[in-house]
């Protein structure tokens, strides 16, 4: 231990000692780990990680699929993007309000159901006017997705009625960034296109939505009026939600019963889809010319910004692999260079009688305490934790602490 603490201490005096040297090898290490560890912890969150909900596995998101373009009573009856899936099938996974009505019948393979839609709004609040955005939700979003508040309370099935006072849940991102973490946003009024709503609660920290890539500002209750300049859709006069059966702009997502498998799931829901699709664009279409249902696991979110990003997050993660092997080479072959300017250096410390295995501990010591260092550079660029943290009074460092931790809390 005696000989290990003797050799690290020779080591930081060599390091020092040719400062430039070792200046550039943390330097490239330091940034060679900080480049992959942005990268992969980048496409973790996005390609692999699951939703912070209860049971993930369970979920299910609901899409129809065609061959061909639908015939012109459906396609006028759909609004929203049409994909294409790897078949080549066309596909879309908006849904109307009764479709949604009639899934949430069907206990027999469901154990729930939940609809969303994306908002874009101005916000009002303290004077200040910001666009935010934020999402339709229908009343069983949270409690089928199992999130607690971290303050006040969630949407539930009753804020949809239209007697109901307008309220809506806003992130912990949004509370951080307009509140402040102010305990007393709870209850405070903000104008979401000039119609006033109340803060019921906040979301918890980390949870986002459903959509990968998405930070939604707000959840506001899906009514069977919403506020056309909240959800974007203009309805025909006279309409609502539960009577607008033409109206294909939700998200559906379902809960699939333990021990009910996709398969099952698809069969018992084709039969309501195909009725509903007859119902909306009239009984003189056949069946078999009408889009089919299909659905797709839900536990990692919507596929749209993870299919998107794949190819580039894998060419990337592994150029910086490339990245990183360039400059452990580098390093090696400085390391290497210096090993050979101490050749003097050694052979006198083993003319005098040192081992050649300690030596050889001495070198690794100082080829550690470098890639420590360069782990440190890493780990400070990722914390945000600045250099003057280090020459700072206790009361500053825990200060700087505090904020860094604040400000990378997601």
């Amino acid at each position: 231990m005696f000989a290990v603490a003797e050799d690290l201490k020779l080591g930081f005096r060599k390091i020092y000692k040719n400062i430039k040297l070792s200046v550039v090898v943390i330097l490239s290490l330091g940034i060679g780990i900080g480049a992959n560890s942005a990268v992969f912890s980048l496409a973790e969150a996005i390609l692999f990680k699951s939703l912070p909900v209860v049971h993930p596995e369970q979920l299910l998101i609901l899409h129809w699929v065609s061959k061909d373009t639908p015939s012109r009573e459906i396609a006028i009856s759909m609004s929203g993007r049409v994909d294409h899936d790897n078949a080549g099938r066309l596909t879309m996974s908006a849904f109307s309000y009764p479709f949604f009505k009639a899934l949430r019948e069907q206990n027999d393979v469901l154990s729930g159901a939940l609809a969303f839609a994306p908002a874009h709004a101005t916000v009002i609040f303290d004077g200040r006017v910001e666009l935010a955005a934020g999402e339709l939700v229908s009343g069983s979003y949270f409690s089928e997705l199992g999130v607690r508040p971290l303050a006040g309370r969630l949407l539930v099935e009753s804020d949809a009625n239209a007697d109901s006072a307008r309220v809506l849940v806003i992130s912990s991102n949004y509370w951080v960034r307009e509140f402040g973490r102010s305990p007393s946003a709870v209850g405070k009024v903000i104008n979401i296109d000039k119609v006033p709503y109340t803060i019921a609660g906040i979301a918890p920290a980390g949870f986002h939505g459903i959509q990968t890539g998405q930070v939604p500002d707000f959840w506001l209750p899906l009514t069977e009026a919403p506020d056309a300049e909240v959800s974007g859709i203009q309805f025909p006069r006279g309409q609502s939600l539960s009577n607008s059966p033409g109206m294909w702009w939700l998200q559906t997502i379902v809960r699939a019963k333990p021990g009910v498998s996709a398969e099952q799931v698809t069969n018992e829901l084709e039969r309501v889809y195909i009725q509903h699709l007859l119902s909306a664009a009239g009984a003189s279409l056949k069946a078999e010319n009408l889009p089919r249902i299909s659905v797709s696991s839900g536990a990692r979110g919507l596929e749209t910004l993870r299919q998107r990003l794949a190819v580039p997050l894998r060419l990337l993660a592994v150029g910086m692999v490339l990245v990183l092997l360039a400059a452990c080479f580098n390093v090696a072959v400085l390391l290497l260079a210096r090993s050979t300017a101490r050749g003097r250096e050694i052979g006198v410390r083993l003319a005098l009688g040192a081992s050649r295995q300690r030596v050889i501990s001495q070198l690794m010591n100082e080829t550690i305490s470098l890639t420590v260092m360069g782990g440190l550079l890493e780990l400070l660029s990722v914390t945000g934790l600045p250099i003057s943290f280090f020459f700072s009074s206790p009361r500053d460092k825990r200060r700087l602490t505090w904020k860094c931790i604040s400000v990378r809390q997601p």
